[in-house]
């Protein structure tokens, strides 16, 4: 099917869904996803309880002060901010024992100290474990930080390093099984 067409698709679905909304249909209450187990085994990252108030950067005390119920309650992964921002990350080396999804925050804005999303443009950017489009928008504010939008990395069973693909600071939200399902809400862009 040509892509405007699966767009077009896309798009009367989301319509009829807002419709129902409009018309006393319910929309499902959106949940914590399941946290996949993992094993740090970097020194230079620790790990902090996702939710409102956590610290995500191990060198900042911002705090999150926004997010996305189905975030809440995981195991993210705190990195240095300074180190990420000047182009000095270190890759996080995890042990997990399932496939999964780690869940990756990238800043809603254009400046040289945040990491940018995977650009489809440039197949040089990417790598076939990169998602190109977020599984959620507008997911996480963080204290003296713009908004976020929370992108995958997919890997397999192993000891692996998370490496990005250029300076700029992120976070690390998480791991998730792979068998979750990341369902787009047609209103993310609404959310905050």
């Amino acid at each position: 099917m040509p892509v405007y067409e699966e767009e077009f698709t896309e798009f009367t679905n989301k319509l009829a869904m807002l419709k129902r909304r409009g018309s006393g249909g319910k929309s499902q209450a959106r949940k914590p996803w399941p946290q996949a187990g993992f094993q740090l085994l970097s020194t230079n990252a620790e790990t902090y309880r996702v939710e409102v108030g956590a610290r995500p950067f191990m060198d900042r005390s911002y705090r999150i002060v926004e997010l996305a119920p189905e975030l809440n309650g995981l195991t993210g992964i705190r990195i240095s901010h300074d180190a990420a921002k000047a182009g000095r990350y270190e890759p996080v080396e995890f042990e997990v024992q399932e496939p999964v999804w780690v869940l990756i925050g990238y800043f809603r804005e254009n400046r040289s100290i945040w990491l940018q999303p995977p650009n489809p443009d440039f197949a040089a950017d990417l790598t076939e474990k990169d998602e190109v489009e977020p599984v959620l928008v507008k997911a996480v504010r963080v204290e003296n930080c713009p908004e976020l939008d929370v992108y995958v990395k997919r890997y397999m069973p192993g000891r692996h390093q998370l490496r990005v693909h250029g300076p700029g600071s992120f976070l690390i939200l998480g791991m998730v099984p792979q068998g979750v399902k990341f369902e787009r809400d047609p209103e993310a862009d609404i959310r905050f």
